[in-house]
């Protein structure tokens, strides 16, 4: 039975895109599950094995963090010295080595948002002969038929790939920009240019990185294993290296939530279609504290407007202890729930806004 490693990015909704794909591969192999210590509880409720991971990834901005664990302020010159001297690269770099070298897997996933580890750890992989596939919990970042991920727009005429094509290059534009600022500002130490710089210097021809990037690193010859379904891509064109395992169907194999009394009285009367309210959920993810003063202003508007018509019943996934109370009313047709069984809520829902 092969041994199969899982590295999972430290959010909730990446747990939940992964523990079905995961629970169908444990029945033909050995599985363990390697991510931060706040999952620990979900994960074992699953009898799937885990152990915790400590480091951060290097180029995803966590700086601040390593700084924070350091007891030093998080300033320009902090993040400056940490870039100098490779600190959270080489911090991360020695982890999961360690990690690959004691559990001796077959098979490596990596969690998109986990892809500059390929880099840190390639030579180690292609030593062992380990396999390894990225694990895209969303759709791919790097489709560039369909609009880039961080935009709203919906093709809907004949020249929506002129569009599609315009905002690529917007994109990759702001990237440079980008870029070119970091490289100055960090004396070439940057991420992008350090990791660059890692696989040209060490020849890692298995690694072709590819632009321009949204959130994470794509390489055009690395596997991606998305497990979105391709029936919701505008355009229907998929990559090489892209694996569409879309959604399991089979409720049974996602997370299981306990929710509280009043909650499932609600959705009792939902789902009994009693209540002749259009239903609208409202979900912000699970780092919607990033964006806190931008949520809470949005969430005032859709209240404000549920005051006025109370035909419609608003269902918040949110953590209404993060709102001041005194700020607004709450009317009697908008429900706050820290968290919700989406799948349920959402077979009745009428509209579902969503991060």
């Amino acid at each position: 039975m092969p041994k199969v490693l899982v590295l999972i990015f430290p959010y909730g909704g990446h747990l939940h895109a992964v523990i079905p794909f995961i629970k169908i591969l444990h029945s033909i192999c050995h599985i363990e599950i390697s991510s931060y210590p706040s999952f620990h509880s979900q994960i074992s409720q699953h009898k799937l094995s885990y152990f915790n991971i400590n480091t951060f990834p290097f180029g995803r901005g966590f700086e601040a963090a390593f700084i924070d664990k350091s007891s030093r302020k998080n300033s320009y010159l902090d993040r400056l010295l940490l870039k100098l001297g490779l600190h959270v690269l080489k911090a991360r770099k020695a982890e999961i080595e360690q990690i690959i070298k004691e559990r001796k897997p077959d098979i490596l996933f990596i969690d998109h948002f986990l892809s500059s580890d390929l880099i840190l750890i390639y030579d180690l992989l292609r030593d062992n002969k380990i396999k390894y596939f990225l694990l895209q919990t969303m759709f791919p970042e790097n489709q560039y038929d369909n609009p880039p991920l961080t935009e709203s727009y919906i093709p809907s005429s004949v020249y929506s790939k002129i569009c599609i094509k315009f905002l690529w290059l917007r994109v990759s534009f702001r990237n440079k920009i980008r870029g070119i600022f970091e490289r100055i500002i960090y004396f070439f130490h940057d991420d992008s240019t350090v990791l660059r710089r890692l696989i040209y210097s060490n020849g890692y021809s298995g690694l072709q990185l590819e632009e321009p990037n949204l959130f994470s690193y794509n390489f055009k010859n690395v596997p991606q294993l998305i497990l979105a379904p391709l029936e919701l891509e505008f355009f229907k064109t998929s990559k090489e290296s892209h694996h569409y395992m879309g959604i399991p169907t089979n409720k049974d194999l996602y997370p299981s939530y306990k929710v509280d009394q009043e909650f499932e009285l609600l959705l009792d009367i939902i789902e009994s279609k009693k209540s002749k309210q259009k239903i609208i959920y409202c979900a912000f993810g699970t780092r919607y504290d990033l964006y806190l003063k931008e949520i809470v202003g949005f969430i005032k508007k859709l209240v404000s407007i549920a005051a006025k018509t109370p035909r419609y019943l608003i269902i918040f996934s949110f953590d209404f202890s993060l709102l001041d109370k005194s700020d607004f009313a709450i009317p009697e047709n908008v429900k706050f729930f820290k968290q919700v069984p989406q799948l349920r809520v959402l077979e009745s829902s009428d509209i579902f806004i969503c991060h």
